[in-house]
């Protein structure tokens, strides 16, 4: 019986949006939720990214089934991009961020093994469980802690370390406030997604601004072809 990576990822994503929904707190932003598998990020970065103002965690996804070496090949050029002398300070922060997550269906039941992205090669690296995972990601995103700069640092080293930068994705920021109400801020780059909520909002205004214009402006130009048209009675 063969549970294949995109449905875990999706029973994974469900999960985290019920635990999320448990401790909602409209004081804080939100965890944004990115899709990355079969996007130009899949490669360069991972499966899965999350995101908010104090919280970010990359996640690769796979079944402990599959035999494909280009994941070691992955751990083995972020391994010497950190092992380089200006990036080693960020080992501890890469422990902490990114994690494999590997799933094994067996008889009917479902093994998970979470270990930090770095140390997935070592068989004898303790492992957690998936809810303490969830929660732990999700006490981190309520918390007062501020990384976000070490966090596009991270990001950038991560990119870099697969050889190359190129390709790019926008993401989407849900916010639900206190009555219950959903609203999206799209932006054209995650690494704008580790903005805090007020700025975010300010974007939001900002791109509305310009749609109104860019509305206003047609209507004018439409207006003014019109009256070019008009020949009279």
């Amino acid at each position: 019986m063969d549970i294949y990576e995109n449905i875990f990822i999706g029973n994974f994503l469900y999960s985290l949006g019920i635990c999320v929904g448990k401790r909602n707190n409209s004081e804080h932003l939100p965890i944004s939720v990115n899709l990355l598998q079969q996007t130009p990020l899949d490669r360069s970065i991972g499966d899965v990214l999350l995101r908010g103002a104090r919280t970010l965690r990359i996640i690769e996804f796979k079944r402990i089934e599959n035999d494909d070496n280009k994941e070691f090949a992955k751990l083995e050029h972020l391994s010497r991009t950190l092992s380089v002398a200006e990036h080693q300070d960020l080992i501890p922060l890469s422990r902490q961020v990114h994690w494999f997550i590997g799933s094994l269906s067996k008889e009917k039941a479902l093994n998970v093994r979470i270990v930090p992205y770095l140390d997935f090669r070592n068989t004898h690296q303790p492992e957690i469980n998936i809810h303490s995972f969830i929660n732990s990601m999700i006490t981190e995103a309520h918390s007062e802690s501020d990384y976000s700069t070490l966090y596009d640092r991270y990001l950038n080293v991560v990119a870099l370390a697969q050889g190359s930068i190129k390709g790019s994705s926008g993401g989407i920021v849900v916010s639900v406030d206190s009555n219950g109400n959903i609203s999206y801020v799209v932006v054209e780059d995650l690494r704008d997604l580790g903005l805090t909520l007020n700025k975010l909002h300010d974007v939001y205004l900002q791109r509305q601004i310009q749609l109104e214009h860019q509305l206003t402006a047609q209507s004018h130009d439409r207006s003014y072809d019109q009256g070019l048209s008009y020949d009279g009675p």
